[in-house]
């Protein structure tokens, strides 16, 4: 059975563990300027999304094109808040590949696990910006 002495022991040695990764992955070039890149398209996806609110729409209350397709027209429309959706999505992903390289820092082929995290992370949130780009062309176009 698992007392609470030990179960706050091993949230302790894990806690410490991830801030001991967390130091080591801040202490390596790449990952500075993988995590910089990572967050200025994070913040243009952010303002983008911010800009075409504002320009499309009066209100939270108005609707949105969110997806358009050639064959059919027009097949998702939702509120202007469901806009945010995407970015938020960027965000998220950017998070979780962040903690996966954090709990796999330990492997043997960390260097190669680090670059593909993050560059999948980076096309990911291009993609995303691409798309905020054609929901903007869709509804104001």
């Amino acid at each position: 059975m698992l007392s609470l002495s030990s179960f706050i022991d091993k949230i302790y040695l894990l806690v410490r563990d991830i801030s001991d990764a967390f130091e080591h992955l801040w202490a390596l070039f790449y990952v500075k300027i993988y995590l910089l890149i990572i967050l200025l398209t994070n913040i243009l996806n952010w303002s983008l999304v911010y800009w075409v609110v504002g320009k499309i729409s009066n209100s939270y209350d108005d609707i949105i094109i969110l997806h358009y397709n050639v064959d059919f027209g027009v097949s998702l429309i939702k509120k202007v808040g469901w806009f945010y959706v995407i970015p938020l999505l960027g965000s998220i992903i950017s998070i979780i590949n962040f903690l996966l390289l954090i709990f796999v820092y330990n492997h043997k082929d960390r260097k190669f696990i680090a670059h593909l995290l993050f560059s999948t992370t980076i096309l990911v949130n291009i993609f995303l910006l691409f798309g905020i780009i054609a929901i903007f062309l869709v509804n104001y176009f």
